[in-house]
């Protein structure tokens, strides 16, 4: 069983913890900014001392934890201005009482608000966008307005493939009692979308995910994205810059055959292949981002 990882709230305050996850010799800064329906994102700057190239925005995947991204960030702030901002879903948001949204449409626009607020001009950018965070992009890049230089989009989710069952029970459940539940979502993730032969690294990351996710945000969250369908958005759209779509031969959890049929709808679109989802957030991938930089 995979251990609950040491991480906190107070985590997200100390300018220590997150130096662990970039490259020694560049400056981090952390930082909250404001949407305009009261939530505050969580995002960390690095800046090498002699910036060559492009700046790298990140967008990790649905509750994805920062060290699962440790040694791509780490590999990509050697050289570039790097920007990692984490999505409302992550448990670094902070949240009004009321009711809040959080849809695929509401998190494109709280990426729009977030670079236009630290004044980030997309075109000159490359952004890596994992699972959910790649999700944000496919229907950022269908709205057609200020593309990036390149989108590297780490196993996007068209379309999420939840069965009906599982999802009713979990938005039936109140909020409080969704962390009595997670066993049940693990079971499914352990069975049905891993390969643990392959991948047993994976369930030990989702896992952690699930055990710091909170019963709100997993609810609203669920609620609000998992019946998003980005196909009609994308074939409707004309997207003239790069985007490359890097799948995981044995990762279930985002199948490569899913990540492939976006090609059909994004001719222009290359499609690379890495072995496992490990690699995919290795020093490798960073490797393969710096060439785009």
């Amino acid at each position: 069983m995979a251990q609950k990882p040491s991480l906190s709230v107070e985590d997200y305050d100390s300018v220590e913890f997150w130096k662990q996850h970039f490259d020694s010799s560049s400056t981090v800064s952390l930082g909250y900014y404001d949407m305009d329906d009261t939530v505050k994102l969580f995002g960390v700057h690095s800046q090498p001392k002699s910036p060559n190239g492009r700046t790298v925005l990140v967008i990790p995947g649905w509750f994805s934890l920062v060290m699962g991204w440790r040694e791509v960030t780490k590999e990509l702030s050697k050289e570039a201005e790097v920007w990692y901002i984490e999505t409302r879903e992550k448990g670094s948001s902070i949240l009004p009482k009321n009711k809040v949204d959080m849809s695929v449409e509401r998190m494109t626009d709280d990426l729009i608000q977030f670079t236009q607020s630290v004044g980030l001009d997309l075109s000159e950018c490359v952004v890596v966008a994992s699972s959910m965070g790649g999700t944000v992009m496919l229907e950022y890049l269908g709205r057609q307005n200020n593309l990036p230089y390149a989108s590297i989009l780490i196993g996007p989710n068209p379309e999420f493939e939840v069965p009906k069952r599982l999802l009713s029970v979990l938005l039936r459940l109140p909020a409080a009692l969704i962390d009595r539940f997670k066993f049940l979502v693990k079971w499914y993730i352990r069975n049905f979308k891993i390969d643990m032969k392959k991948e047993p690294q994976q369930y030990a990351k989702y896992s952690n995910v699930l055990d710091l996710a909170t019963g709100r945000k997993i609810k609203t969250s669920a609620k609000d994205c998992l019946w998003y369908m980005a196909w009609d958005h994308l074939r409707s759209a004309e997207i003239d810059s790069k985007v490359i779509l890097v799948g995981a031969s044995s990762d279930k959890m985002h199948g490569a055959e899913m990540t492939q049929k976006i090609k059909e709808v994004i001719p222009t679109a290359e499609y690379v292949d890495f072995p496992s989802n490990h690699a995919t957030h290795s020093i490798e991938m960073g490797e393969f981002v710096l060439k785009y930089v």
